[in-house]
């Protein structure tokens, strides 16, 4: 008798982009692009970097120079059609909150099983897996990161590096001791980490600028396919 052949799982299907209009440039970008603020009780703009809290919402690209530039030329009060106050801290409070919510992804991504710690672990996810990212911790020893990064060049899509975070923020999130090398493979959580670590960049270098790797980062973010397109 024939095995009956088992049913294909259905690939959920993905929700579509929802898109805002920033108030200093007016272009319209996806919300995973851009930062929410609200006008608290007290007059005080609020990040809302999760997009719940109560209020008409009011879209900045997710950029430290346009939030700086936004409250200069008050675009706040013209968005809200009312007396606002702006923190003067607010540029670097978003960074911090975005940074932490990276290591909160982080860590549940390990929970779930896609994300591995360890050099060694690294590299063999790095020969067996489809890897989305890679963290490296910014006080790393470079042979270490070299290694790791050679290993990345030939994944079939882009991987993006992270390496602006220290190993005792790395340790931390994720309950190890000295974590200096990550790697988190593709799935949902990937696409959150690399949706919140493009808003990161808008307020905060990746990587330091101090590694001597730039051109070995290029070539990984990029990934082989994309380079030969752009050889075409």
């Amino acid at each position: 008798m024939a095995k009956r052949a088992h049913p294909k799982p259905k690939k959920r299907a993905r929700k579509p982009e929802q898109y805002r209009q920033c108030l200093l440039t007016g272009d319209r970008l996806t919300k995973a692009q851009m930062i929410r603020f609200v006008v608290g009780p007290d007059g005080v703009i609020v990040a809302d970097l999760k997009a719940n809290l109560p209020g008409r919402g009011l879209w900045l690209t997710a950029r430290r120079n346009c939030v700086e530039e936004a409250t200069k030329k008050r675009s706040f009060a013209r968005a809200a059609k009312c007396a606002v106050e702006v923190p003067e801290s607010i540029g670097d409070d978003i960074e911090r909150l975005l940074a932490q919510n990276c290591l909160n992804v982080f860590g549940l991504a390990q929970k779930s099983g896609h994300l591995a710690t360890g050099f060694e672990r690294v590299l063999e996810w790095a020969d067996t897996k489809a890897l989305a990212a890679v963290i490296e911790a910014s006080d790393g020893q470079p042979d270490g990161r070299k290694k790791v990064l050679n290993r990345l060049v030939h994944q079939p899509d882009g991987v993006l590096v992270i390496g602006c975070f220290s190993r005792d923020e790395l340790s931390l999130a994720l309950g190890r001791e000295n974590v200096v090398h990550a790697a988190v493979e593709t799935s949902s959580l990937a696409r959150t980490i690399r949706s919140e670590i493009g808003r990161l960049a808008g307020f905060r270098d990746l990587t330091p600028k101090d590694w001597s790797d730039a051109q070995s980062l290029s070539r990984i973010n990029e990934g082989p396919e994309r380079d030969q397109k752009g050889t075409e």
